[in-house]
């Protein structure tokens, strides 16, 4: 049986990137068209500066594309959600405009994902001076990818949607019908529903994405990242959420900002106050760290 992908790309002024994104997609069908794997892979790209025209590169592809243009500028999971009620593929893979996935991408994911909902891939992280390292270097690394705990106590432990390859069948209503308007943390979103929902999922230890140094403020986008958490609480209680694990999601999605903005007494009150945060945190970093 035919395998169905679709590549889901939220645009934004982002002519400059197009080369690359058709460029990666037909390396990624070459690989497919030379493996054992029977799938067939679209593009749709979701425009959401409407105000600007997506220029499709020059040259034949091998895969169809389509371009779905917003009303007006909806933020990043209007554009993801757009897309997916737009497609009938069997699976989803949610990249950025900027992004590039290894050329065996789904030829990989799909060897490990068989009869899962999900495949989550490692990835190479990529520092300022251009050298990289592995995202989850060791088992515990993993274990911590499958503990919900440590979404709720620390953060997203999935850098990225690009590393996953999804069934479109297993996303959630609430992801679909709950858009988000303040940006960031769609993609948490999305896997705290699917995780609590008992989504089955699998591990591919093979580095296919790669999280490219942008030089962004990092404590601008931790910033807005935990802001945008926040909106999604009430949400989580609809789903087996407890109360007393929604808070505290919400007091680990403030701890960040609470400890750089203190200090003196301020900050020793903060840790007391958010001490099972802290040894939760210590806990795992000092298992990460001695791989035990």
């Amino acid at each position: 049986m035919t395998e169905t992908i679709s590549v889901i790309v939220p645009f934004y002024k982002g002519n400059q990137y197009m080369n690359q994104l058709f460029s990666c997609i037909e390396r990624n069908v070459n690989t497919l068209r030379n493996s054992e794997i029977d799938a067939k892979v679209s593009l749709c790209i979701v425009n959401d500066s409407p105000d600007i025209e997506v220029v499709i590169p020059e040259g034949k592809f091998s895969f169809d594309f389509n371009i779905i243009t917003q009303k007006k500028n909806s933020g990043i999971h209007s554009s993801r959600v757009l897309g997916v009620k737009n497609t009938t593929s069997d699976l989803i893979l949610f990249l950025d405009q900027d992004d590039i996935v290894a050329d065996n991408f789904f030829v990989s994911q799909l060897r490990v994902l068989k009869d899962a909902d999900l495949v989550i891939a490692n990835a190479y992280i990529e520092a300022e001076d251009g050298t990289c390292r592995k995202l989850y270097e060791n088992h515990i690394a993993v274990k911590k990818l499958f503990n919900i705990n440590c979404y709720i106590n620390s953060h997203n432990q999935i850098k990225s949607p690009g590393q996953c390859l999804i069934r479109r069948s297993i996303i959630p209503a609430l992801w679909m019908n709950h858009v988000m308007s303040f940006n960031g943390s769609d993609d948490l979103f999305l896997w705290m529903l699917m995780y609590k929902e008992g989504v089955r999922t699998v591990y591919n230890p093979e580095c296919l994405y790669t999280h490219r140094f942008t030089g962004e403020n990092l404590s601008d986008a931790g910033e807005k990242m935990n802001g945008s958490s926040l909106t999604f609480t009430d949400d989580l209680l609809k789903t087996g959420y407890t109360q007393k694990e929604v808070d505290r999601f919400s007091r680990s999605r403030k701890l960040s900002g609470s400890l750089s903005d203190a200090g003196g007494i301020r900050k020793v009150q903060v840790i007391l106050k958010n001490s099972d945060l802290i040894l939760s945190r210590a806990y795992w970093k000092i298992r990460t760290l001695i791989n035990f």
